[in-house]
């Protein structure tokens, strides 16, 4: 496939006459756009399957003897982390696949998913793909096996945990793809030690350099939701289970009731990741997945999905619930808030926002509207008690976009629904013995070395101050002057190559300067706290720990890391891989990403 760089060489024009056929695009390349769905809201809102873990022990035996030849050198399993492996990871073979899914009425669309029971009648890839359930400091181990090539459309791909603390070889880095030439096997293995400091709303997806965009375009991005850590790991890892956490579980949030015996209720607990889309005619068939490779601003589309489903419904209860939220789209910013009109946010329910993609906060914020930019996740605790039984709650979006540089303005008197709740009676599980309020402290960040948990820290600490301004350049996006270059580490502002090393601090400063884009910037490796928005202290909304964060147009932030080590049996004292390596940083506007918005620094050893 021809990449957008090399599109900006060989000149847009010739490209566009010889790529309309093939995409389904008009000669002025914009996509056909969506048949309005006849009825609104006629679709259930559906939840992924949770994927199947495995449990036959040659197969077990299969994945990690696969793992232990992909891994050498530094990078090397030892015998040490694979006995360990062996007897506490959790083990998947997921399978990228071609599959039919029911988006609108009439013809079913072609979706690229992932498929956690290949070869089981009865089972397809889906998207959103198998959600990954987990806890903290239980490892997960993911054989991943691409089938999405065809003789005429080659497909290459790789895998990112986005949000994990993961060393870098089993971080999904760009050019790791495969099948590809220096990768020629199409499936690899990716372990994940899940040493992150506390439960947290998370999701996988694919990050193959030059085709992101186009690739979770078509449907390859899951969930993977990790809860605190339970027993499961004491004493092996870690002396105690996190009982703080569990315990505001216990107390705030609904269904958790009984966390401490049969775990949370997930009846009361509701991911939802919100996608735009263009479905056209591509192929001679009806409702397929429009994607334009030309769009270099950002992919926008006309059909809003919901778990998968167009402007779906479900039924509640007349209670509190837990929702997730997580924006999949290409390159739009939402701006949520929950309404009795449809079309209107002039009288907004009131949200309370209890976590980011770092999981819980601090302190918890009310909200009447909650923006939220691609790659970014939240955690809201919602009371649809704020309406009588019988009546319908709309989900819905207030911020315009029609093009990918940015969003218009905040229009509460003009929103998009995006999902129907209808609200039944209250049922026997009671509300959280707790009530949750504006500014009630949820979890505070918090050291404890004896269960891995480094989470507060001070400016003061910090021992490099790096700045990276986010530009374009001669048509392409751009960090500090520089194109992505895979392994070529990116200069600082004092052009210092971005070299951090493990159990130090520093502080980035990451200034939007390309004029009338927005930009998301995800850094990958580790959690950062935010210290300031164009000079002030950030909002409520961004308190505690995010790895994702926001520049608007002409913004500035200023954020601070710790970059923490892998506790043994991962860490480089025990001989593997620990955190040292390539990591990379950048837009997650992914077509922008796609574009070379990217840059890398290299984590170095204390």
């Amino acid at each position: 496939m021809i990449s957008r760089r090399e599109i900006t060489k060989i000149g847009l024009v010739g490209v566009l006459v010889l790529g309309c056929w093939t995409i389904g695009i008009n000669a002025f390349g914009q996509a056909p756009k969506s048949p309005t769905c006849r009825a609104f809201f006629c679709n259930e809102l559906p939840f992924p399957r949770f994927a199947q873990k495995v449990t036959n022990a040659g197969e077990i035996k299969s994945i990690l003897d696969q793992a232990t030849t992909e891994l050498s050198g530094s990078h090397r399993i030892t015998t040490q982390l694979r006995a360990f492996l062996e007897q506490h990871a959790d083990f998947y073979e997921i399978t990228m696949e071609r599959a039919l899914q029911q988006i609108l009425p009439g013809e079913k669309t072609e979706i690229w998913g992932y498929n956690d029971r290949p070869g089981v009648p009865g089972f397809t890839a889906i998207t959103p793909g198998p959600t990954i359930a987990t806890t903290r400091m239980h490892p997960v181990v993911i054989r991943f096996t691409n089938k999405l090539s065809t003789p005429t459309e080659p497909v290459e791909t790789t895998v990112h945990y986005h949000g994990g603390h993961t060393p870098p070889s089993s971080d999904g880095y760009p050019s790791d793809k495969f099948p590809s030439a220096n990768f020629p096997s199409n499936s690899r293995v990716f372990l994940y030690p899940m040493t992150l400091t506390r439960g947290a709303t998370q999701w996988y997806h694919d990050h193959a350099v030059d085709v992101t965009g186009r690739n979770v375009y078509m449907g390859l991005a899951g969930f993977l939701l990790v809860d605190p850590a339970d027993n499961s790991m004491v004493p092996d890892m870690m002396p105690t289970a996190d009982t703080d956490e569990r315990e505001m579980l216990r107390t705030r949030i609904p269904g958790c009731a009984n966390i401490l015996t049969t775990g949370c209720d997930k009846r009361f607990d509701i991911p939802l990741v919100i996608q735009d889309r263009v479905l056209g005619v591509k192929g001679g068939k009806a409702n397929q997945l429009i994607y334009n490779p030309f769009d270099f601003d950002g992919v926008i589309g006309d059909t809003f999905l919901v778990n998968g489903a167009n402007q779906p419904f479900m039924e509640v209860e007349r209670r509190k619930y837990l929702l997730r939220f997580l924006n999949g789209s290409n390159a739009r910013v939402y701006q949520f808030g929950f309404s009795e009109d449809p079309k209107r946010l002039t009288h907004p329910l009131e949200i309370m926002e209890m976590a980011t993609e770092g999981g819980a906060m601090p302190k918890a914020t009310a909200q009447t509207s909650m923006l939220l930019a691609m790659a970014e996740r939240a955690e809201m605790i919602f009371d649809f008690a704020q309406v009588a039984v019988g009546r319908d709650v709309f989900l819905v979006n207030c911020l315009q976009q029609t093009e990918g540089r940015r969003p218009d303005d905040f229009t509460p008197q003009a929103c998009t629904p995006l999902l129907r709740f209808h609200v039944g009676p209250k049922g026997t599980e009671a509300d959280p013995p707790v009530a949750t309020n504006d500014g009630d402290t949820m979890l505070p960040l918090r050291n404890d070395p004896a269960r891995h948990i480094e989470e507060v820290m001070s400016p003061q600490d910090a021992v490099a101050t790096r700045e990276f301004k986010f530009e374009r350049s001669h048509g392409e996006w751009a960090v500090n002057g520089e194109l992505f270059q895979a392994h070529v580490i990116t200069r600082d502002g004092e052009d210092r190559e971005a070299r951090p090393r493990l159990g130090t601090v520093e502080i980035w400063n990451l200034t939007n300067s390309s004029g009338g884009w927005v930009h998301p910037i995800h850094i990958h490796a580790d959690m950062f706290e935010m210290l300031e928005r164009n000079g002030h202290p950030p909002g409520p909304e961004e308190q505690g720990l995010k790895e994702t964060v926001y520049l608007g147009r002409g913004d500035s932030v200023r954020v601070m890391f710790k970059f923490i080590s892998q506790p043994d049996p991962w860490s480089r004292a025990t001989g593997a891989e620990d955190d040292i390596g390539d990591y990379v940083f950048h837009c997650h506007n992914v077509e922008h990403e796609d574009m070379a918005m990217m840059g890398n620094f290299n984590l170095m050893g204390p």
